[in-house]
């Protein structure tokens, strides 16, 4: 059934429709937004803590690195030091000379 309208009343006709389309059309928009608003929000405040997080490993491994350094510088300073050194076997070859001129006295 085909229903017949006059110029008049087809253009108050759609005027009505634009006008609940538009009312819609901001409703949903508005929701969307609200939902998508609190989701983007949850993520900035992970993304938040996690920076947080990664700056503290930062400095830890910062401080880590510098005491690794420190220790190598120390590692090497004892390698040095035991290079002037006499090793064992002087050690026992000095014993055993000194023993013998103790014994002689």
């Amino acid at each position: 059934m085909m229903v017949i309208m006059e110029k008049g009343e087809k253009e108050e006709f759609l005027s009505e429709i634009r006008q609940l389309f538009d009312a819609q059309s901001r409703h949903i928009v508005g929701v969307v937004t609200e939902h998508y608003d609190d989701k983007i929000k949850l993520v900035v405040e992970q993304y938040t803590g996690l920076r947080e997080e990664f700056d503290g490993v930062k400095r830890i491994l910062g401080s880590h690195t510098e005491m690794i350094g420190e220790l190598a510088v120390d590692v090497v300073g004892i390698r040095l030091g035991l290079k002037g050194k006499a090793d064992t076997a002087d050690v026992s070859v000095l014993k055993r000379r000194l023993d013998i001129l103790e014994a002689n006295q």
